[in-house]
């Protein structure tokens, strides 16, 4: 029946989707992780996904639908719970995703959004988050899958999750699917679930575009212009990571990280009024942005190298093993990122003005932190500190 499958497979298949990953971001209440507007674009994205597998339905118009669902989901006089909904995901996964995964494999279609819910799940299943804090999990392959989703954290593998879960032959039949599930994955591991979702305008379809290996000087930023410091490259990386590291031991430390952010932000605020602003944070001219603004907030918006606080969460971000030094494995897969994010927020911000609660670099919880009870209301007294909440 096609109103069963839409049913199915966008409000069944929505609530799975959306549970594990805000679970994992720190959101109880559905409503409060629809409220965060990374967690809300994710679902939207996944919606529209999903929409694509659902026949027309008499009476319905499948956008409206989706509007309806996402009104649904964020309205806060329905309490609803977000653990509750990621319970049983081995039992609703297979019928609210497999047959979604199937058809869009055959058709060949491209399913992002499908493949970073299932990497939420195989991660939430392992029964901890990024801080250590336990995650009861209710599920009637618990005593399966678990073990397996733990071996996916230390092995970094979520084939044999997948093939326990889904059925081996089934998972063959799903081609490239796999491989999708583990980037995204490989990504919760080594960014967190907040800096995934609020990447997925840029990362959503085909990842990010990082220039040819001949866009890049020498030196790091002294010939640079606004665009290629926003779109750094793996060699633009790697060659600021080696004039930085000034004592060559193969790490920065805090001093040489400042250094480095003194001298990056130095040149930005050199280059941003030169340029073309409007152009560069992708916005038509036709737009009611004001260029002027635009320019005054992205230089705001800067982080000032000279604040210890700034530097210290920064040298947090990147500094996976927690030594307290940044390797350059470390700086190269981290400091791009910390850049399209800030990049991408401000483009976000002029271009639908809502703030994230947890999605500005200056904010993001650093990975010391020991508790997820109360990251909601840690989130939002950061952003607005008048605020009681």
């Amino acid at each position: 029946m096609p109103y069963e499958k839409m049913k199915v497979r966008m409000l069944n298949g929505a609530h799975s989707a959306l549970s594990y990953l805000s679970y994992l971001c720190g959101y109880r209440d559905v409503d409060h992780a629809l409220a965060a507007p990374d967690v809300h674009e994710f679902v939207k994205m996944y919606l529209a996904e999903v929409a694509q597998t659902v026949p027309k339905v008499p009476g319905v118009d499948l956008p409206w639908y989706q509007g309806v669902l996402m009104e649904r989901f964020s309205n806060p006089n329905i309490k609803d719970q977000v653990q509750r909904l990621a319970e049983d995901g081995s039992t609703k996964l297979q019928t609210t995703m497999v047959p979604v995964i199937r058809e869009k494999t055959k058709a060949g279609k491209a399913s992002p959004m499908l493949a970073l819910a299932v990497a939420g799940w195989i991660r939430y299943m392992a029964g901890v988050d990024d801080f250590g804090a336990p995650i009861e999990i209710k599920d009637p392959l618990k005593e399966t899958l678990q073990p397996l989703a733990k071996q996916a954290l230390s092995q970094k593998d979520v084939l044999p999750f997948m093939e326990a879960a889904f059925g081996a032959k089934e998972v063959r039949k799903m081609r490239t699917f796999p491989g999708k599930v583990q980037a995204w994955y490989s990504r919760l591991l080594s960014e967190g679930p907040w800096r995934v979702l609020d990447s997925l305008d840029e990362f959503a379809f085909g990842f990010a575009d990082f220039g040819e290996a001949d866009d890049f000087q020498s030196n790091p930023f002294a010939e640079r212009n606004i665009t290629e410091l926003v779109k750094l490259t793996f060699q633009d990386l790697q060659s600021m990571f080696e004039t930085y590291d000034v004592d060559k031991n193969g790490y920065l430390d805090i001093d040489e990280i400042t250094n480095l952010l003194e001298d990056f932000v130095g040149r930005l605020n050199e280059e941003l009024p030169k340029a073309n602003v409007l152009e560069i944070f992708g916005i038509r001219e036709e737009s009611k942005v004001n260029a002027e603004e635009l320019l005054k907030y992205a230089l705001e918006s800067l982080p000032n190298p000279e604040d210890e606080k700034t530097v210290k969460l920064l040298v947090s971000r990147l500094d996976h093993d927690g030594d307290g030094k940044i390797s350059a494995r470390e700086f190269v897969s981290g400091f791009g990122d910390v850049v399209r994010i800030r990049y991408n927020q401000i483009r976000a911000d002029v271009s639908e003005p809502r703030k994230s609660e947890i999605t500005s670099v200056a904010v993001l919880p650093p990975r010391t932190f020991d508790n997820w009870t109360n990251v909601e209301d840690w989130a939002r007294e950061v952003n607005t500190p008048s605020s009681s909440e």
